[in-house]
């Protein structure tokens, strides 16, 4: 396998549990580290696609930086030897759901299971994907109704067409950082809230 490991960067602060996770990470020999900043997420994807394609790299993990994740989070992934295989992990915004849909619903998964979308947050993709689906590859769908789908959701929807099955793996566990602030009540009661 010869993998490009991209990160897309929303700013240019990136948190620290991440770049230890990284680190850490159990990663092949000869991997290229691709990182694409000053964007929307959906288009530092799109570029960082690219340029793996250019290194001639044969899979692609995205791994978002707000993300932890362990050491043999890849080598599991890369194991089920899938088109599209991501790990599981949850929104970090309450209510804290699944960032895995079937059959249209959030579910959380508890078994390798196929889904209809999942996260791009920790996910590894066969480069051979992006030549059979059009560009863009990540694209923003807005809906009359304000609904707008993300660029993890439109992504799922092009493999899906294409003939491919996105997977994600339970056992591959990723936690999604947030910030969060801790205050006593007037009650003396601990308090843990988004501000």
């Amino acid at each position: 396998m010869k993998l490009a490991i991209g990160v897309p960067l929303g700013t240019e602060w990136i948190p620290a549990q991440f770049w230890f996770c990284f680190e850490n990470l159990i990663k092949p020999e000869g991997y290229k580290l691709i990182t694409m900043s000053g964007g929307l997420t959906p288009v530092s994807r799109e570029r960082i696609v690219l340029k793996a394609q250019s290194l001639g790299c044969t899979h692609l993990l995205f791994i978002d930086s707000d993300m932890t994740f362990r050491p043999d989070g890849l080598d599991r992934l890369a194991a089920h030897k899938k088109d599209v295989i991501s790990g599981k992990f949850f929104s970090r915004y309450d209510p804290y759901e699944a960032c895995a849909w079937v059959n249209g619903q959030r579910k959380n998964i508890t078994e390798l299971t196929p889904v209809d979308c999942s996260g791009l947050a920790f996910t590894l993709i066969d480069m051979k994907v992006f030549d059979k689906i059009e560009r863009p590859w990540f694209p923003l769908e807005m809906h009359k109704d304000g609904r707008v789908d993300g660029e993890d959701t439109t992504f799922h929807r092009k493999c899906t067409l294409a003939g491919f099955t996105a997977w994600v793996d339970p056992e591959v566990y990723v936690g999604h950082l947030t910030s969060l602030a801790v205050r006593r009540n007037n009650d003396g009661m601990l308090k843990i809230s988004k501000n």
